[in-house]
């Protein structure tokens, strides 16, 4: 008998994913959580085959969430499935320990078959993150890589104030510095993000820190 968790908080999402799995899968026990807290506490308590979980659950919503049911089962297959953009965070929860990544917009046969090859404890990856792959081979960027990382601290400072709406004057004035530095460092802000405006930063940067 197998036992699998669905983590989400939407419950007819929910239904769905609990009706593909009992219609094609038999002798299947589904459990389900709403929040991280609820999923940490069935996870300790039950043995699971799989664990199908959403990242934007109260409680979650980063890469540590796939370590924080690992300290509680230490081997448990986990798909994530969600509405997020894969280019941007597949990488970073496979990383983190993750058995497959799956967006909501896929086909109900894609997520069959993603949860069968998850429970079979193999990997699964769609075509989208298999792009991103390529693409960051092909351009010699590392697989997963965070351009925030590659800001110096003054560059995370003058970005920050950036994104609070102010001149590129205006934080000349507040450090100190030349306009011209100010301006300097600007562009090599929108190089290393790999954006051209502020609104763009402003979105780059919360793909990161989420």
């Amino acid at each position: 008998m197998k036992e699998i968790l669905i983590v989400e908080d939407h419950p007819i999402v929910s239904m769905g994913i609990e009706m593909l799995i009992h219609d094609n899968i038999p002798e299947t026990i589904v459990h389900k959580a709403a929040t991280f807290a609820q999923a940490v506490e069935i996870v300790a308590r039950k043995k699971l085959s799989l664990a199908i979980m959403d990242i934007n659950i109260p409680g979650g919503g980063n890469a540590g969430m796939i370590r924080g049911l690992r300290m509680k089962h230490n081997t448990l297959p986990i798909l994530v499935y969600t509405g997020r953009d894969e280019k941007t965070h597949a990488v970073s929860y496979i990383k983190a320990g993750a058995n497959g990544f799956i967006s909501k917009s896929s086909e109900e046969k894609e997520m069959l078959t993603a949860i069968e090859t998850v429970l079979a404890k193999k990997k699964y990856f769609s075509n989208e993150f298999w792009e991103v792959v390529i693409t960051n081979f092909s351009d010699n960027t590392p697989l997963g890589s965070n351009p925030m990382e590659s800001l110096t601290k003054r560059e995370i400072q003058i970005m920050e104030m950036l994104l609070e709406g102010k001149w590129t004057k205006e934080i000349a004035e507040e450090l100190e510095l030349k306009v011209t530095t100010i301006s300097t460092h600007k562009l090599r802000i929108f190089q290393k993000m790999n954006v051209t405006n502020v609104i763009d930063l402003f979105k780059k940067k919360q793909q990161y820190t989420q």
